[in-house]
């Protein structure tokens, strides 16, 4: 009985609620630093756009954001998504629910409503974030973004953060529960523009240029608070499956 009702849509929002509670405690326990300077005008300046992190970071997004531009959030429809779902509603953060992959799993997870989701919502001014992730593949940039920033003429705004105090866990996108009292760094990577006219190798090309770029920022905000990204072996992993 217990795990059907944390199942459920009352469990869900209950738990969202409660872990927005804490979120809160911890974010105004906890001393953001942020890299560069002037990214809040470069934010402004680039509005609305398509916010890109590595999995597991959507918790946070609010940390970067003035409080008053409008944002939407991807959450998948699966798994703990609702009460992520749940957690972001109720600090006022819109969510899209679905998720990438082939075009068959695409389908069927809910990924084509989404992207008609997202594209509604940056022609009415909402900002979108997304985790750049294949889903279940931790640390490997998928075409998804690189497609919405090409139909929708929006640019991908790279973010990263990070946060000394933590609990990591072993999960696929090595996920980690911030604790209060302690640093934390937030660092936004260059505007990304995608030609609408760009052909399958362009857009393969600025796949893997937001991909180094997340690590690089990634890297960076983890250097920031004197800790090393849990998910640095799935880099090289990755690169090292790359140049075989």
């Amino acid at each position: 009985m217990l795990k059907a009702w944390g199942q459920s849509p009352a469990g869900h929002a209950l738990l969202g609620r409660v872990l927005a509670y804490y979120l809160d405690f911890t974010d105004t326990t906890t001393r953001y630093a942020r890299e560069p300077q002037g990214s809040d005008a470069l934010l402004q300046a680039n509005l609305p756009c398509i916010f890109a992190f590595w999995h597991g970071q959507n918790a946070f997004l609010h940390r970067f954001l003035p409080r008053d531009v409008p944002l939407a959030v991807l959450i998948s429809r699966h798994g703990d998504g609702g009460i992520a779902s749940a957690m972001l509603n109720y600090r006022g953060i819109e969510t899209i629910r679905g998720s990438g992959g082939p075009p068959q799993k695409a389908r069927r997870h809910g990924g084509v409503a989404a992207m008609r989701g997202m594209m509604r919502a940056l022609a009415q001014g909402t900002s979108v974030a997304i985790s750049a992730d294949v889903p279940k593949v931790s640390r490997h940039a998928g075409l998804g973004v690189i497609t919405l920033a090409q139909i929708s003429g929006r640019p991908i705004v790279p973010i990263a953060l990070a946060v000394r105090n933590r609990i990591n866990f072993r999960s696929w996108d090595r996920a980690a529960l911030a604790l209060p009292f302690g640093p934390g760094a937030v660092v936004v990577g260059e505007p990304r523009f995608i030609d609408r006219r760009a052909d399958a190798a362009s857009l393969e090309a600025s796949r893997r240029d937001l991909e180094h770029e997340l690590d690089r920022i990634q890297a960076r905000a983890y250097g920031m608070v004197r800790r090393q990204d849990p998910g640095a072996d799935l880099v090289i992993a990755r690169e090292n499956g790359a140049s075989s």
